[in-house]
């Protein structure tokens, strides 16, 4: 498919930009002079449309794009150096243009990486113009959906959000592409766009902006925010099981750690984040393998640390959904937190306490908390209803585009058999947990005393329990008991 638009940049100043950088800012900041950003970001995230991303740039920085992450892994993701930004024009309806950054992202590319057309790609949008914004932000990702398709990725990150927890928005957008100065525009398919979590999301997200973010990937920890100057964080704690990796001396944990968890973490915020990834089988994440999160600690008015008042609950974020929705993962338990190599953070925790012969301290708090808001949410905004009519919603919307993607087609159909399919597994093993169990004396016991005392292990869903008991099947009702 292609399509015409009239581009602000001319052929000429496309060769010329990489050498004439600056008279390429000037031109560009001239006409940028007018107000470049009318619509804030609710409308690039409200789904009621799909948006189109044409980019302009010179084929020469098309090319080395192209192939500058061989085998879909870029060499600045594993070292200490900077990206290379390539200069490029960005238009999207009354957006634009605008002039931007833009680099490959680690992912394999579509059709493949000898001859990729489709890749994940990072977009700076004040790399080159300072304060420019696009819907009210200045940075975004578009994902390719080469691990999984733009659907379940794009899905993935819905049911994040769903749970009500403080998490990045999504939308899907077609990405066109054009390498003779807006004369003619490539297909390059549907893409994930997700809000990039910083100073912007924060905002948008009515959080304190004063705080420390930080960002937990397999080669190490990052820092995000208080870089320039550097200004230590008077609220970073790391021990178990909020520990951040080789990054800083594990502590001991307090043996009141589970009094202090609350107080140190958004635990709200922590175990929503495990039930959405445990319900999408995420396998790469905050809970089941220790990565790919951010987290943010902070104050409600800096300068005065000693104050606990002063203090807020850290605040766990996600990121990186590109394993999520993997059609032969729908079986997997909700207590499945296998962690390979010790995982990290919270995934410490659940994966011991969610073990019935690992119970740190005597207590089983986590699992209880975590399954009962598993509960909650399934009955609530993950209801399997709920979840397929939005499926619906969306292909209405995103469909077409999908179907026209030369590289990856539309995904919305193995969303919905993802969904009946993990429903499955899903609703029986939280009806088990939910009821009493191991009644003492043991059902069709004989020779019992008539003094006997009888017990059981209670479910953990409220804290009384129905007790039926006679000789025949099924016993009487006698009463509702505590415990």
């Amino acid at each position: 498919m292609e399509a015409k638009m009239k581009s602000l940049l001319t052929k000429s100043h496309l060769l010329a930009m990489v050498i004439v950088t600056a008279s390429l800012l000037m031109s560009a900041g001239s006409v940028l002079a007018v107000d470049s950003d009318p619509v804030d970001s609710n409308m690039l995230f409200d789904h009621s449309r799909a948006y189109s991303f044409y980019i302009t740039i010179d084929p020469c920085e098309w090319e080395a794009m192209r192939f500058e992450c061989p085998g879909g892994q870029c060499p600045w993701t594993q070292s200490d150096i900077e990206a290379t930004y390539h200069y490029a024009e960005l238009t999207c309806g009354d957006w634009g243009p605008m002039i931007i950054g833009i680099h490959r992202k680690n992912d394999p590319a579509l059709p493949s990486e000898a001859d990729p057309q489709k890749f994940s790609m990072k977009v700076d949008i004040d790399r080159y113009i300072p304060d420019q914004m696009f819907a009210g932000k200045s940075k975004f990702s578009i994902e390719c959906g080469s691990q999984t398709s733009a659907a379940q990725e794009g899905f993935a990150w819905n049911v994040y959000n769903r749970t009500g927890m403080v998490s990045p928005r999504v939308t899907w957008v077609n990405v066109y592409v054009s390498t003779d100065g807006g004369q003619n525009f490539s297909n390059k398919g549907v893409f994930t766009s997700v809000e990039q979590i910083d100073k912007e999301f924060l905002k948008d997200h009515d959080v304190n902006q004063s705080g420390w973010l930080y960002k937990m990937e397999e080669w190490g920890l990052s820092q995000r925010t208080h870089e320039t100057p550097f200004v230590a964080n008077p609220f970073r704690f790391n021990w178990y099981p909020f520990d951040q990796g080789t990054d800083a001396t594990e502590i001991p944990t307090p043996s009141d750690w589970l009094t202090q968890a609350p107080v140190r973490v958004n635990m709200t915020q922590a175990l929503k984040m495990c039930v959405a990834e445990n319900f999408n089988a995420g396998s790469d994440a905050f809970c089941q393998k220790g990565t790919n999160f951010w987290f943010y600690d902070w104050s409600t008015t800096p300068g005065n640390p000693s104050d606990p008042n002063n203090h807020q609950p850290r605040l766990y974020f996600p990121w990186d959904l590109d394993n999520a929705f993997m059609a032969n993962q729908t079986g997997r338990s909700i207590t499945n937190y296998d962690v390979s190599g010790g995982g990290g953070a919270f995934s410490k925790a659940l994966e011991n306490e969610l073990k019935e012969d690992f119970t740190p301290f005597g207590y089983h708090t986590f699992k209880a908390d975590y399954l009962r808001m598993y509960k909650t949410m399934v009955d609530g905004p993950l209801n399997q209803t709920a979840l397929l009519n939005e499926v619906t919603a969306l292909n209405t919307v995103y469909g077409p585009s999908m179907n026209a993607d030369p590289y990856s087609g539309n995904g919305f159909s193995t969303v919905t058999t993802f969904i009946d399919n993990r429903y499955t597994t899903i609703a029986p093993q939280l009806n088990a947990y939910m009821k009493a169990t191991g009644p003492n004396p043991a059902d069709a016991a004989t020779y019992v005393s008539v003094n006997a005392d009888l017990s059981w292990v209670a479910g953990i869903d409220g804290n009384t329990q129905d007790v039926y008991f006679g000789t025949s099947n099924p016993p009487t009702y006698k009463t509702n008991q505590a415990g």
